[in-house]
């Protein structure tokens, strides 16, 4: 087998050579179409409140767990009033390096959304709303 090399130069391969170089290629090419990146994008699988669920007491205790590690110091919880106005709250220690923890405290009855923004450990940024209520309001 032959290749050409530089100015059209013919370059000679023993077939033990260019059988190597085809099993080397279809190697690369077998890696390349099944790797995954080790890094994810975060996604929310867990959530406390439950979406559309309903909070007896007027404190929330709010716990948000992903896939993935996410950077605490640069994601945000905020509570959302279903008349748009909003107050960013203060995460507590966690437990886990996957989860995201505070507490709304006096939160009237009424309908409300936390609103989250996370940061993953691939550099993209995911966010999502869940909606609640206090005190057996309507969701909608």
């Amino acid at each position: 087998m032959s290749i050409l090399h530089g100015n059209f130069h013919t370059v000679h391969l023993s077939a033990r050579t260019a059988r190597r170089l085809g099993y080397f290629f279809a190697a690369v090419l077998i890696l390349a179409c099944t790797s995954r990146p080790i890094a994810a994008h975060a996604v929310l699988i867990e959530s406390t409140p439950a979406p559309q669920s309903v909070s007896p007491g007027s404190s929330v205790a709010i716990r948000l767990r992903f896939n993935v590690r996410i950077d605490a110091d640069r994601s945000i919880i905020t509570v959302v009033r279903r008349d748009g106005s909003n107050w960013k709250l203060q995460t507590l220690r966690r437990s886990e390096p996957n989860t995201l923890e505070a507490t709304a405290a006096g939160l009237p009855a009424g309908d409300y959304r936390i609103r989250w923004q996370v940061l993953a450990p691939d550099g993209h940024i995911t966010s999502g709303e869940i909606p609640f209520s206090v005190g057996g309001a309507n969701i909608k």
